[in-house]
């Protein structure tokens, strides 16, 4: 089975940043003042006021109501212009096994990971998402390892593709570790645990 990040792993990048621009320059040109105003209400209070913090952040931009084929669109246009090939072409020589995408990424388009980037019923995307009214779950770090053990798989037969730091507790789940592009700092932490791993690198 394989387990796959997806910021800096399947894509180069960060999406969170790239989806707050795509909607805004969609509101802009399709004319959504209402979704417009709200988003930069809620960028004025991460970024100038500084009275929201990142999940929260993340949380309400999750919360709100998009047009329905935003989230697609936005994952398409990422998959053209962010994809990793290397990470890519090495996730289809060993696609015949089920995907499993852990991705801090919200749910608004994270949802669409599996249809635009896989095509395939055999992958299942676990992302950031919203519980119910009150509870916001930040599926980061060692929340990787949790939705792992949710779904009750055998940790001896996990294969990690990812890019950062913040998934050493998956990579000492996961029996082989592909480190897919990473920073220096990146590279340094991994090899500071004693971790073996697998560099894929994009040329």
């Amino acid at each position: 089975m394989l387990v796959v990040d997806f910021d800096g792993t399947l894509i180069r990048g960060n999406s969170f940043p790239a989806w707050i621009r795509f909607v805004l320059f969609r509101c802009v040109k399709e004319g959504e003042l209402h979704l417009f105003v709200r988003l930069v209400s809620l960028l004025l209070q991460r970024k100038v006021f500084k009275i929201l913090g990142h999940v929260n952040f993340k949380s309400k931009i999750d919360r709100l109501h998009y047009p329905s084929k935003w989230g697609e669109e936005f994952c398409s246009s990422v998959l053209l212009k962010e994809r990793s090939t290397i990470v890519q072409k090495t996730i289809i020589e060993m696609s015949d096994t089920v995907i499993i995408v852990l991705t801090a990424a919200p749910s608004c388009y994270a949802k669409h990971i599996r249809d635009v980037f896989f095509l395939s019923d055999r992958v299942q995307v676990i992302s950031s998402r919203v519980i119910d009214k009150y509870k916001y779950l930040n599926n980061f770090s060692v929340q990787k390892v949790y939705e792992l053990k949710k779904l009750t798989i055998n940790s001896d037969s996990l294969v990690l593709f990812t890019d950062h730091l913040d998934d050493i507790p998956l990579a000492e789940y996961c029996t082989s570790v592909y480190l897919c592009n990473p920073t220096r700092n990146n590279l340094e932490w991994f090899e500071s645990k004693n971790l073996s791993f697998h560099l894929l690198e994009d040329e």
